[in-house]
């Protein structure tokens, strides 16, 4: 029996600065719409032109300014994006995935990213 919910497929960035990781990532993340992979430099430039991206992933390994700069660049976008991390776990030793965006903007979209790479944080 089919089901009447719209199946939610995400447009998402995939900001690495290790391009291993990056496309680790990005390959967990194949049944969105889209999946772009960029350096921090080239995503911020892309950013400032509000591209139709929904999500955002940033890579553990994002160093700490740029990633700053790219959760400034996501807030002031006119058109909302929701900015997923994933980080090293310090108090487990593993790996966490969360939205560090603004709360209001964890849409559909982003929960989708969630339960995609959920896998490498358990």
């Amino acid at each position: 029996m089919p089901s009447d919910l719209p199946v939610i497929e995400p447009m998402v960035l995939v900001v690495y600065a290790n391009f291993a990781v990056g496309a680790a990532i990005g390959q967990r993340l194949m049944d969105s719409a889209v999946v772009s992979l960029a350096t921090p430099a080239s995503a911020l430039r892309g950013l400032g032109r509000d591209g139709g991206h929904d999500v955002l992933v940033l890579c553990p390994y994002v160093h700490d300014g740029e990633r700053q700069a790219l959760l400034v660049q996501a807030e002031q976008r006119s058109r909302p994006v929701a900015v997923v991390e994933v980080a090293h776990d310090d108090e487990t030793g593993g790996v966490r995935v969360a939205v560090v965006s603004d709360q209001r903007r964890e849409r559909a979209a982003a929960r989708v990213v969630l339960a995609a790479l959920s896998p490498i944080a358990a």
